[in-house]
């Protein structure tokens, strides 16, 4: 396959040889040893999310571009993806031979087309200038629970060239997860605040 006729790549460098969850969008899998990333992704923002079982699962954004090739390393002391890559220029030009050759072929998995219309009815108003106000940047590392449980769960393995600072570029963001009941609260409260709005309108 020549790399001109394809969509973007993700390319996972030095990856686990041991297998582990591994999504994009809304499709997951379970790897193999010989996995290392994916091929055919279309032009667009997508999800890349997953969990090697000792932690949570995590995620980043990655934006896709004609041809684009999105290469992440590994880190295996801290098993994580790191969201920055840390090839050589050298490297990334045999890579890019690599997938020119298909000599990848064997070890990209194509990107899961079936799901695509889903992940493009769900993300239809999402966008950089979106991301960026919701202060959730393109490769900012998304981790479920709120910042307690990142203190005491994530920290202690991360280095502090990793540290995670809620509020600043290239670090964690943080998924806040609410009950039900609190949910419904607030629906009520703001449904109660609508109602006494419109009874004060209909008497001007």
């Amino acid at each position: 396959e020549n790399i001109n006729n394809l969509d973007g790549f993700f390319i996972l460098s030095d990856g686990p040889s041991h297998s582990f969850e591994f999504g994009i969008d809304c499709m997951s899998y379970e790897t193999g040893p010989n996995f290392k990333g994916l091929s055919n992704i279309p032009p667009g923002i997508h999800f890349i999310y997953y969990s090697t079982g000792m932690g949570q699962r995590q995620g980043f954004f990655i934006d896709i571009h004609k041809n684009s090739l999105e290469v992440r390393t590994w880190d295996s002391s801290n098993e994580l993806i790191q969201s920055k890559s840390t090839i050589t220029s050298e490297s990334l030009v045999n890579l890019k031979y690599l997938i020119h050759s298909g000599q990848l072929n064997n070890n990209l998995g194509p990107y899961p087309y079936s799901i695509h219309s889903s992940w493009c009815n769900l993300t239809s108003l999402i966008n950089n200038e979106v991301l960026k106000r919701s202060d959730c940047f393109i490769n900012t590392t998304i981790y479920p629970g709120d910042n307690e449980d990142i203190n005491k769960s994530i920290r202690k393995n991360v280095s502090n060239t990793l540290d995670i600072k809620p509020y600043f570029n290239d670090s964690a963001r943080i998924a806040k997860y609410c009950s039900y009941e609190s949910i419904e609260i607030k629906l009520k409260e703001n449904y109660n605040r609508i109602e006494n709005i419109n009874d004060r309108m209909n008497k001007l």
